[in-house]
């Protein structure tokens, strides 16, 4: 059984379509009827979209316990200190 055929999308459309979402999306998050959660759960997802998500790295310690270390990149790294 053949699949669909997939149309070509210009580069042009797609970068508008992102725009115009991530436009909506914003909107989403600066409104006030928007919970605190949904809130951060959207610029949370910018910020790793825009900066990368931090790597981690768990180890354990002297006692047996284990630590999370977290490492940022970029501006988050500056901003973190």
């Amino acid at each position: 059984m053949a699949g669909r055929k997939k149309e070509a999308v210009s580069e042009e459309i797609l970068k508008s379509a992102a725009n115009k979402a991530l436009s909506e999306i914003i909107g989403i998050a600066e409104s006030d009827t928007t919970d605190l959660k949904t809130k951060f759960d959207i610029y949370k997802w910018i910020c790793e979209m825009h900066f990368g998500k931090p790597s981690s790295g768990s180890s354990k310690n002297d006692q047996g316990e284990h630590s999370l270390t977290l490492s940022f990149m970029g501006e988050l790294d500056k901003w973190s200190h």
